[in-house]
């Protein structure tokens, strides 16, 4: 029998009001503004580069999370700017939309490489910290409240910062690649079972077989239309690359399994 926990409102300390980060290799701090997304995608490639350089964050997404209906520029970001107006370092907060088991915030940031080891990431680590937990202090869901950060492998000292602030290690996630050269075995479908490409008059019935697929995995909330539309209007999304498998014909038709495909062509060089 799961416990029956207390709405968050009423488990969640967090200040009334946040101050500005400062540091003296910081010139200005202020919150985001959609016209920034170039500069800090500049930023987030240059940071990139050192801590997985065999991926790239697409700017696109970066501006996807800055539009969404469930972020508040104002509250939930902050950028800072060097001497001469180049973004030094920034970060966000962002309220995850599905709350079905677990109230999620999570904490994307980085911190331009030449700048790193001076305490700039603490300070606006500390800063994301502490609006999330004002985010959760809102909430009136007696699930579990959580705030998240995440780590690419090697990141030794963006972990060790983390921990630090009180953050603890919960799971890990594996890459998995294949030799593209190598052939595929052909695999046939069960009885019943049609494999089709994902066209759109399928990606609601996807979204609804992703939700119940991932009801059960750790951390998973359900994703909601607004996030699917992000996904599957994204430029990086391949439809005719996307299969689905499909149990029954017309209105009894459902989706009960899914293979989705997003390339991003500014990887392609890294990864040879």
């Amino acid at each position: 029998m799961n416990q029956v926990l207390p709405p968050l409102s009423s488990r969640v300390d967090a200040p009334p009001e946040l101050a500005l980060p400062a540091h003296p290799d910081v010139a200005v701090w202020r919150a985001a503004f959609l016209d920034d997304v170039d500069a800090i995608a500049a930023t987030q490639a240059l940071a990139d580069r050192i801590d997985h350089p065999d991926w790239a964050t697409p700017r696109e997404d970066l501006d996807d999370d800055f539009r969404a209906s469930h972020v508040d520029l104002a509250r939930d970001s902050m950028v800072g700017f060097d001497a001469d107006g180049a973004v030094a370092a920034f970060g966000y907060v962002v309220l995850g939309p599905g709350q079905d088991t677990r109230v999620q915030s999570y904490l994307p940031g980085t911190v331009r490489p030449d700048l790193r080891g001076r305490g700039i990431g603490r300070i606006l680590l500390d800063w994301q910290k502490n609006r999330s937990r004002q985010q959760l202090s809102t909430s009136e869901k007696t699930v579990p409240g959580w705030s998240m950060v995440d780590v690419a492998h090697g990141n030794d000292a963006a972990l060790a910062l983390a921990q630090d602030l009180g953050f603890v290690i919960s799971r890990y996630f594996t890459t998995m690649s294949r030799v593209a050269a190598e052939p595929v075995p052909d695999v046939e479908a069960p009885d019943g079972i049609r494999i089709v490409r994902c066209t759109p008059d399928l990606f609601e019935a996807t979204r609804l077989a992703r939700n119940d697929a991932f009801r059960d995995h750790w951390g998973s909330q359900p994703r909601m239309p607004e996030e699917w539309a992000k996904i599957t209007g994204s430029s990086q999304f391949r439809p005719e690359l996307s299969w689905v498998a499909v149990d029954g014909d017309g209105t009894d038709a459902r989706v009960v399994a899914f293979a989705l495909t997003s390339l991003n062509e500014h990887d392609w060089a890294s990864q040879g």
